[in-house]
């Protein structure tokens, strides 16, 4: 192969709560793919990242705003980044609803029957473990917004629960990669009708409307077969596949 470089930025921690090593193990994963393949590979933590003026290609986790705007640079200077920090930014769980709900991507929407959910909306991901609330009613809903409000936290989104089964997926973006798992191993998905091709091909479609090469995210089904998208994120861990992964985007990559 040509590239002969190759930068690994890991995640920060404040963005791996509980996950920091599942976060680290799949990065490195693909790094030892590269190196196999006889490529030099330097990693960074994030907050230690600085553009290398010989690399040929990066593989980024970060999401500190400090990190995107280095990347940045570095495309202008046709420097790959898998994923581009511009696609990471819209990765933000109150830009990506609105996409969702512009380009009829299914999202939680309308009944608002059985609860909310109030999530912080300026990252892709939890910070904290108050960062995503269920609220029964409407009066612990506008509890949990001034509590936000309070904490700093002004961009928020709230959705309406959805029941169903939890599912959590994970894709490589025009790869034909694409898993789900169960959220948890108790459960069967027995009753559930089959779904996995529409929620691949929805996934696809929100991955290319914002031109993220590696994703992940949570989606509830219903027996019919019928889903709501209720999270997508850059770059998860792949825990439950981390392998596959690896060999997957280091195909990508090679493209």
């Amino acid at each position: 192969m040509n590239t002969r470089s190759l930068s690994f930025i890991y995640r920060s921690k404040r963005f791996s709560p509980h996950k920091e090593q599942d976060d680290r193990n799949i990065l490195e994963a693909v790094a030892r793919q590269a190196q196999a393949a006889g490529a030099t590979v330097t990693f960074f933590e994030e907050d230690e990242f600085s553009p290398h003026p010989q690399c040929d290609l990066i593989f980024s986790m970060g999401r500190e705003d400090r990190t995107l705007d280095l990347l940045k640079t570095m495309e202008q200077k046709n420097v790959p980044v898998i994923n581009p920090p511009d696609s990471v930014r819209a990765c933000r769980k109150s830009f990506i609803e609105q996409v969702m709900k512009r380009h009829a991507i299914p999202h939680p929407d309308r009944d608002t029957r059985h609860g909310w959910w109030i999530k912080r909306g300026d990252s892709a991901a939890a910070q904290d473990r108050g960062d995503v609330i269920f609220c029964k009613d409407n009066d612990e809903l506008e509890e949990r917004r001034k509590i936000f409000r309070q904490r700093g936290i002004t961009d928020f989104i709230v959705q309406p629960h959805v029941p169903g089964t939890h599912v959590k997926f994970y894709g490589i973006a025009g790869t034909g990669f694409f898993r789900y798992f169960l959220h948890q191993e108790k459960g069967s998905m027995g009753h559930v009708k089959d779904f996995q091709q529409s929620l691949h091909g929805a996934t696809e479609a929100l991955a290319s409307l914002i031109n993220i090469k590696v994703y992940g995210g949570d989606a509830i089904v219903q027996a019919d077969g019928s889903f709501k998208i209720i999270d997508f994120n850059d770059w998860p861990s792949f825990s439950p596949c981390r392998q596959e992964a690896a060999k997957a985007i280091w195909k990508l990559a090679l493209k």
